[in-house]
């Protein structure tokens, strides 16, 4: 049973599409699975054994490999002109998502694909919405919902090391408390960010909590600045785990985090791939397309304008700088002490 995935969207939608692969091998335990992805994204399916082919959009060698192949099923799970073509000249008995007219537009190909483009033309019905992301990709490729979805991240012997590294040079031990911060929210969604105010105000709390809390610093390149004025200002020693780490590395060093927290991200996406507890900060994005999978919690304000996708707002409150940091150190208070209960016991 040889099975392409299209998927090049945003990295981190590229990261949660992985929670289809355990399903996908319940349906086909025999199968070869090729996926198609954006450069930028092949890293996160490195080291994966359900993966057993991975190529990149934009290359000769990927159109020559679908013109060649004969796939017994095509499956794009990206609603855009690009992807659409690709699976529209994929050599495949079945395919399923959304395709490209030869009038010039992209369709859905199956009955369940539909509801998802109709999300992706109202922002309305998106708010609306109650369905996870991963339950809605599995209804298009008729995939059993009662198995995990959980995505999927598989660290290597070197980044394990990489993660044991980290915590040893900045005097993480085994009993410590690590509560990672994220910082950023991306180029898309400028409204996803929690501010720097709160950021202060939440690690002040943290400072006079109790000795066995390390504060991790995370971020790409667009949280630089915001992260050394973090460090500049903070009231308390924080571990910088630098902005221009790789893809490969961010996740290892993320993995020294106990508890996560962030906003719709990436980085996110990589804390849930990597079991650990998130608080998800949630504005401007849907609240339900997001599974934590019974790890975390989701916090958001009591505005009524949440889900809006806007990429700007003219309110002096607004539904990210209206969650307090009050409320993210209860929260993080209250898992620190099912933590050393957990340890008692």
């Amino acid at each position: 049973m040889r099975i392409l995935i299209i998927k090049v969207g945003s990295t981190g939608d590229v990261l949660r599409t992985t929670g289809l692969l355990k399903a996908i091998k319940v349906k086909y335990p025999n199968s070869h699975i090729t996926w198609i992805t954006a450069k930028g994204a092949q890293d996160l399916l490195e080291n994966n054994e359900m993966v057993d082919a991975v190529l990149a959009t934009g290359s000769s060698h990927t159109l020559l490999t679908l013109q060649t192949t004969r796939y017994d099923l095509a499956i794009n799970l990206d609603a855009d002109r690009d992807s659409a073509m690709l699976v529209t000249y994929a050599n495949a008995v079945t395919k399923c998502g959304y395709g490209y007219s030869n009038q010039g537009y992209v369709f859905p190909l199956n009955q369940a694909a539909h509801y998802w483009f109709q999300l992706g033309l109202s922002d309305t019905l998106k708010k609306a919405n109650t369905k996870t992301y991963q339950r809605i990709m599995f209804e298009i490729c008729n995939l059993d919902t009662s198995v995990s979805a959980q995505p999927v991240l598989i660290k290597s012997k070197a980044e394990n090391r990489l993660t044991r590294q980290f915590r040893a040079k900045h005097g993480i031990g085994a009993n410590d408390i690590v509560i990672g911060l994220n910082t950023g929210a991306g180029n898309r969604w400028p409204l996803k960010k929690w501010t720097i105010e709160n950021y202060l105000a939440l690690i002040a709390m943290l400072n006079n909590a109790q000795n066995r809390i390390k504060i991790v610093l995370y971020g790409g390149p667009g949280e630089k600045s915001r992260n050394i004025e973090i460090m500049q200002k903070a009231p308390a020693d924080l571990i910088d785990s630098g902005c221009d780490n790789s893809l490969r590395e961010e996740i290892a060093l993320l993995d020294a985090a106990d508890l996560l927290v962030t906003g719709d991200t990436l980085v996110m996406h990589m804390g849930i791939a990597l079991n650990k507890y998130i608080l998800l900060l949630l504005g401007p994005t849907s609240y339900h397309e997001i599974d934590l999978f019974g790890n975390g919690q989701k916090i958001t304000s009591d505005l009524d304008c949440l889900c809006c996708y806007s990429g700007n707002c003219s309110r002096t409150e607004n539904c990210m700088n209206s969650i307090s940091a009050q409320t993210v150190y209860d929260h993080i208070i209250n898992y620190i002490e099912r933590a050393i209960c957990s340890e008692s016991s």
